[in-house]
């Protein structure tokens, strides 16, 4: 059967941008803190023998380090080149009958694009505000879950920071016949998990080390699954797909968990911005993540920002919507400056007429 380029070309495309110096990076959530020293030298040292492929050795501590730290079995954690590459993985699973995802709207922008290369349905269930955070319809959840080949959910929801789905609705949603996949790629700044439902049913739970433990540019993630799954999806993974280098640095930062300075450091910042962009009258939404989602009332903030030299992402809510990265407080207060002078070159709204 010839290949179907036309399909392939449909697939939204996702492509990274350049910065130039002394760019403000908010726009991929990522660690405003480089890896310590420990991670660095074990890199360096790691990059000595890269003329030869990873020895088994690495990644079977690397399961063990992984496993210690979310308190599970080694034979149920799954090395992977990122948390993007779990989710792919997943998505290239053979299913039994018609290929339909549920998730959130919004979601990661990702999943819409591994659903349109894998030939995927997308059925989604919608976000909505209340208050200062975004909730989930639980009952229209389970709904569209019923029947579902797959459910993937980002607790926190990227890229509202919360949206979290409730203990009793995850635990039904396990026990369904669809597989749960909980991307949990902020689970250190939210500190809720759900990798004690691995043992009720068919359930993914997928990490990564790009946020907190600072190593987005080594691309480490894990899947969590009960073992007999777990020996399953380690199938799906290629030998040596995850380089001699990344599995040092994992190593060193899990060991002197690095994670916990970040956290503190990005928890703080983030209440520290989010007080001050409703000081200036933008309207940010609270977040368990390392990034806020802001409704700035300016139109096309995101261009408007990448004049000043401050990256943030746009989100698919309407031209005045952002999401920004909590970054040091350098970027952060990069960020403040640009957007205030944005705002104070707003347009008034006009008065209205006199009786």
């Amino acid at each position: 059967m010839p290949v179907d380029w036309e399909a392939v070309l449909r697939v939204p495309p996702y492509e990274p941008r350049d910065y130039e110096e002394g760019a403000v990076r908010l726009d991929l959530n990522e660690s405003p803190f480089p890896p310590p020293p420990e991670v660095v030298e074990a890199v360096v040292e790691e990059a000595r023998r890269a003329n030869r492929y990873p020895e088994a050795r690495l990644y079977r501590e690397l399961q063990e380090e992984l496993a210690s730290y979310v308190g599970v079995e080694p034979d149920e954690v799954v090395v992977t080149a990122g948390g993007d590459d779990a989710l792919a993985r997943l998505f290239a699973l053979p299913t039994r009958g018609e290929r339909r995802m549920v998730r959130l709207d919004p979601s990661f922008s990702m999943l819409d694009v591994y659903a349109s290369l894998y030939s995927w349905r997308v059925s989604a269930s919608r976000l909505r505000p209340s208050g200062d955070a975004w909730v989930p319809n639980e009952d229209e959840l389970l709904q569209l879950a019923a029947g579902a080949s797959m459910v993937v959910l980002d607790q926190p929801n990227n890229p509202t920071g919360t949206g979290m789905v409730s203990r009793a609705t995850m635990l039904e949603l396990a026990r369904l016949p669809a597989l749960l996949v909980v991307d949990e790629a902020y689970y250190e700044f939210s500190g809720v998990s759900s990798v004690d439902l691995v043992s009720e049913g068919d359930v993914v739970v997928v990490r990564t080390l790009s946020k907190a433990f600072s190593l987005a540019g080594l691309r480490v993630g894990y899947m969590v699954a009960e073992r007999g799954l777990a020996r399953a999806l380690r199938r799906l993974v290629p030998p040596f797909a995850v380089p001699r280098t990344s599995l040092a640095a994992a190593l060193a930062a899990l060991r002197t968990r690095c994670h916990v300075r970040v956290v503190e450091a990005v928890r703080a910042e983030r209440e520290r911005l989010l007080a001050a962009l409703r000081a200036l009258g933008a309207r940010p939404y609270r977040s368990l993540a390392n990034f806020l989602l802001v409704d700035t009332g300016v139109e096309g903030a995101a261009d408007e920002l990448a004049r000043a030299r401050v990256y943030v992402r746009r989100v698919n809510l309407g031209p005045t919507w952002v999401r920004v990265t909590v970054g040091s407080r350098a970027d952060n207060d990069a960020l403040l400056k640009a957007l205030r002078e944005l705002l104070r070159r707003r347009p008034a709204p006009p008065r209205a007429a006199r009786p």
